[in-house]
């Protein structure tokens, strides 16, 4: 099963800083490598970084909203 992801700026929430599966938002935002992706998804997801609001997506549409608390 595949996930996408739209990153947001929090304070801009119509600004899409990246979109796409977890390769390409890596490489919009210009990571180092896939697994600091992943751990800024966790530190979204744990109140941690309060910088992005991350909508993801799967293959059978089912949407969740990561951050924006």
């Amino acid at each position: 099963m595949s996930k996408y992801y739209t990153v947001y700026a929090k304070d801009k929430y119509d600004s899409i800083l990246a979109f796409g599966n977890s390769l390409r938002c890596c490489k919009m935002l210009g990571l180092k490598d896939i697994r600091v992706f992943f751990n800024m998804l966790y530190n979204v997801k744990h109140g941690k970084d309060k910088r992005y609001i991350v909508v993801t997506e799967d293959d059978e549409g089912n949407m969740e909203t990561i951050g924006g608390d």
